[in-house]
């Protein structure tokens, strides 16, 4: 048996390399952690964008799916008011939106930017033919959890009576 007198000095080098390797490996996983919740932050805020697309885009369409929005008369004489998008994806009047379903956006009446006579039709003295009128809508959104924003463009031709688009 060895007495503790005659024993080799041990230098340590294991253990300080050991915890080298233990500080590289936590720093690692740290990092791993931080990419993780990175990607997860991207993911969400995905996510709630394409949510706040999806809203703006079903108001267009509430809106294009009437022919009675083309007619209006506020439309026509370039007057009519922006109306609501509220949380639950409905357009409403301006301000009717209520606590329980927020306002989350905005729809600007339609705007015709060109007229032209429609294919086909042939026009006659003293009569009116159709017009095909193209009608910029815009909507907005934004998602006051997240922050997301979405401004949405939608172009629409619609066949009217002629003299119905105020360029």
């Amino acid at each position: 048996m060895i007495s503790p007198r005659t024993r080799p000095r041990e230098s340590g080098v294991t253990l300080i390399i050991t915890l080298v390797m233990l500080v590289m490996l936590t720093l690692f996983v740290l990092a791993g952690i931080r990419l993780a919740n990175v990607n997860l932050r991207i993911t969400g805020n995905f996510q709630w964008q394409k949510q706040m697309e999806m809203l703006t885009d079903s108001a267009i369409e509430q809106l294009v799916s009437s022919s009675a929005t083309f007619d209006d008369a506020a439309v026509q004489a370039g007057t009519a008011a922006a109306k609501d998008i509220c949380s639950d994806g409905s357009v409403v009047t301006a301000g009717t939106c209520s606590i329980t379903n927020p306002k989350i956006g905005s729809v600007t009446a339609p705007q015709c930017t060109k007229s032209q006579p429609a294919t086909g039709y042939t026009k006659k003295l003293g009569e009116l033919a159709p017009d095909d009128n193209n009608w910029v809508i815009k909507a907005d959104a934004t998602d006051s959890v997240s922050g997301a924003k979405v401004t949405l463009y939608r172009g629409v031709t619609v066949r009217m009576l002629a003299e119905h688009c105020p360029e």
